[in-house]
């Protein structure tokens, strides 16, 4: 019988007796339910657990002496859980493995101008199960890093997958310069103004260039590595002949001091 009702049955044990007894079956209890097969659980997720639709008023006795209804995974483990109603129980247990995939592949970095570039990238993880996709596609668990540019690598155990990157990049952590030793301001656009001569993007502090005349009297005084003496002073064209500089300016990300004096000719 699967279904609530009123059953009879009779028995003849010869041909003038005969019988009948009835009995009535109120509810049929049916307490099967599968918790599922042994699964995967990403990190930072979590699977509840619930044996049966309806909670009440069956008896639920979890692996922990928990007797709630449905229980929360959030880590690796074994669950069960039995199940009571009026005589009757089912039981059933899963595994569950957490599966964290994070991984850091360090602090950006900066490397100076002129430093050879190899460096070796990888993930800690030595499962089998782990899958790995670079940024350029390669699928090894390390990467040789001969070049600036960002690079991010996927590690990845189906259904779960953590991404990290890095970026390694170039920095001026020196700024070297260079100075004429003539200039022509004669308006042609070519070497009209006397400065330092600076690598594009140079970070700059403090900078000052002095210059002087045979007599030492200054006649141009920059702040600015932009702004460069065009021969004049107080509006007057200066004489040809040589003159005098002084240079000094804390430069690049080590902020080391630069200083440096000599001598030019002013020529048109």
């Amino acid at each position: 019988m699967t279904e609530p009702g009123t059953y009879w049955v009779s028995y003849r044990p010869n041909y003038c007796i005969t019988q009948v007894d009835t009995f009535v079956i109120e509810e049929v209890i049916d307490l099967r339910f599968d918790l599922g097969a042994d699964t995967l659980l990403c990190d930072g997720e979590s699977i509840e657990l619930q044996p049966l639709p309806v909670p009440n008023p069956y008896i639920y006795l979890w692996q922990d002496s928990s007797a709630e209804a449905s229980y929360l995974v959030t880590q690796t483990g074994s669950y069960a859980v039995t199940v009571e109603y009026q005589g009757c129980r089912h039981e059933d247990s899963i595994y569950i493995e957490r599966i964290d995939l994070s991984f850091d592949l360090g602090q950006d970095q900066q490397l100076c101008y002129g430093d050879p570039i190899q460096l070796v990238l990888f993930a800690p993880f030595d499962d089998v199960r782990a899958s790995f996709l670079w940024n350029d596609f390669s699928t090894d668990s390390s990467l040789l890093v001969t070049d600036t540019g960002h690079y991010s690598l996927t590690v990845s155990i189906d259904p779960c997958a953590f991404t990290d990157s890095i970026a390694i990049l170039y920095e001026q952590c020196e700024c070297k310069f260079g100075m004429p030793n003539a200039f022509s301001p004669n308006g042609d656009g070519l070497n009209d103004l006397f400065t330092a001569v600076l690598a594009p993007g140079c970070p700059i502090e403090q900078y000052r260039l002095h210059i002087f005349n045979r007599y030492g009297q200054r006649v141009f005084v920059s702040y600015d590595p932009d702004n460069g003496w065009d021969g004049s002073f107080n509006g007057q064209q200066q004489d040809l002949g040589m003159y005098f500089y002084e240079l000094s300016y804390i430069g690049g990300t080590k902020r080391n001091t630069y200083y440096q004096k000599g001598d030019l000719t002013l020529i048109r």
